[in-house]
Parts: C-alpha cells; structure tokens; sequence
C-alpha cells in the first residue's frame, strides 16, 4: 500500500512539539532527525527551531517512503 501525503494536509511550518504529534514520534526523535542532517531545519529565534513544508515533505518523501501528491 502505498503511503501519500498531500499538500492540503500540511502546515506551512511545525515546530518540533507539531512535527512530532504529526509523526507520531517524540519531540527528541525529531531534534535526532534534525541534528544528524536527516531534516533541515531553519532558527527563528533564540534555540528555536521550525521546520518549513518543503523540508518536511523532502524528509518524508526520502526517508519515510511517502509520496507526494499536489
């Protein structure tokens, strides 16, 4: 079965807290993610990170075996 993701069912940006309920993982697993290169991520401010559509599609397309549907 394949897995889809739609551009109707992201936000435009996620913070680690909404990534992770989105994934179903734990913020931690997130910053994992983040801190070995696997999802780029863009500072905000002060040791806040956020992470934009594109990039979280990219990581899912690439390490989650999603496709993506306009």
């Amino acid at each position: 079965m394949k897995r889809i993701i739609k551009d109707e069912d992201l936000d435009n940006v996620y913070t680690a807290k909404t990534l992770s309920k989105e994934l179903n993982v734990s913020e931690r697993q997130i910053h994992y993610y983040r801190e070995n290169g696997q999802l780029e991520s863009e500072i905000k401010s002060r040791a806040r990170f956020v992470f934009p559509k594109e990039k979280v599609i990219e990581f899912l397309c690439s390490k989650w075996g999603y496709e993506y549907e306009r």
